[in-house]
């Protein structure tokens, strides 16, 4: 058989299987969605093993420093384990802490909201009573009224909120099954990233010419470290956001202090915009115990909240991945424009890498052209 016969071969072959996928593509579906229920698993599983290798890394080489200065050389991935424990300890532990500072005060808000509504009582009363409520015009109105009808439409909506409810409760059964699976995923690529780091180079450079290959290694290196860095460097400016924040609220006198600077600190995790919503929060709970140092509190809160933008988020996560103050603002903005809240924080680091790229490309494009630019 000669190469032109062969190569019609394959076309036919790649023909008929296509035609037959859409021709069954019912019977296919199911499948396919399992299949996708499959991957995202395990994308998702990838995602949280990327995000919490960056702080056990960092446990993990203080663990090593330490070893080393008892005098004790540690294998590499000697405390994997530990490092990846204390880890998730930890974010354990500013979860509680959350909920321990969040839900005692809008348990408290809440008590004070309604002994401001029962000593205002009175008042409300007055109010109602000034409206002149004419009670025959009112019997007539309910006469009026279609009672069959009405409980009709209170039965039909009954139904749809139990669907809802019924809907809601299935997606956050399968969103739990989800993020357990993917957590299981996630730590089994933790405790073996190096093994499986090694099976893929082999992989890719079995399949790819190695000119290809290493391309995509470097890029792929500059990726991780880039990404690496925006997570360290915002970390380090959730901390600095949440300390700002409490010792203004707290020299100023403002209540809810250690609940406001969590949640800013928490919320600063979307660029820019996130904060608010600890401004929001801390507002509304400080306008039911007073109606003015609420508009302290907001007053107070965009003051930080701009000279933390303006001029400690571009240095402190520009400058970790190697972008200006300008470069930074950019990319938020842009980001945020196509992809909403996911593009606010992930396009810093990809603008970074990006950037990288085409420096490197200008710069070698300059020294074969034997041009130099100051």
């Amino acid at each position: 058989m000669t190469k032109q016969s062969k190569q019609l071969m394959l076309i036919i072959t790649y023909a008929v299987l296509l035609l037959a996928v859409v021709l069954n593509i019912q019977l296919l579906l199911p499948a396919l969605r399992n299949l996708w229920a499959m991957v995202s698993q395990v994308f998702v599983g990838l995602i949280a093993a990327f995000v919490l290798n960056v702080p056990m890394s960092g446990v993990e080489r203080g663990l090593n420093t330490l070893a080393e200065k008892r005098g004790r050389k540690a294998a590499k991935g000697t405390f994997r384990g530990l490092s990846l424990l204390i880890t998730l300890l930890v974010i354990l532990l500013v979860i509680v802490l959350v909920f321990t500072l969040v839900i005692p005060e809008l348990v408290s808000s809440v008590r004070v909201a309604g002994a401001l509504i029962h000593e205002k009582m009175p008042e409300i009363q007055a109010f109602l009573a000034s409206m002149e409520l004419n009670a025959d015009e009112l019997l007539l109105q309910l006469d009026s009224i279609n009672w069959e009808e009405l409980l009709d439409q209170i039965m039909t909506n009954a139904g749809s909120v139990a669907d809802s409810v019924i809907g809601v409760a299935t997606t956050t059964v399968g969103a739990i099954s989800v993020f357990l699976v993917a957590f299981v995923i996630a730590v089994y690529i933790l405790l073996s990233k190096e093994t499986l780091g090694r099976q893929a180079k082999k992989l890719l450079y079995s399949v790819v010419k190695p000119a290809a290959a290493d391309s995509v290694c470097r890029v792929g290196g500059l990726i991780s470290e880039t990404y690496s860095r925006f997570l360290g460097g915002q970390c380090v400016e959730a901390c600095i956001l949440a300390g700002l924040m409490f010792v203004v609220f707290s020299v100023v006198g403002l209540p809810y202090a250690g609940l406001v600077a969590v949640m800013a600190g928490i919320c600063s995790f979307i660029p820019y915009v996130g904060a608010f919503i600890a401004c929001a929060v801390g507002a509304v709970l400080t306008l039911l115990n007073d109606p003015f140092q609420a508009v302290i509190c907001v007053v107070v809160y965009l003051v930080v909240q701009f000279v933390e933008n303006q001029f400690i988020y571009p240095r402190v996560v520009g400058s970790s991945v190697g972008l200006s103050p300008l470069l930074t603002l950019l990319a938020v903005l842009v980001g945020g424009q196509l992809m909403g809240v996911v593009g606010m924080i992930f396009f810093i680091p990809l603008v970074s890498v990006l950037y990288s790229l085409i420096s490197e490309f200008v710069h070698r494009r300059l020294a074969d052209r034997g041009l130099k630019i100051e």
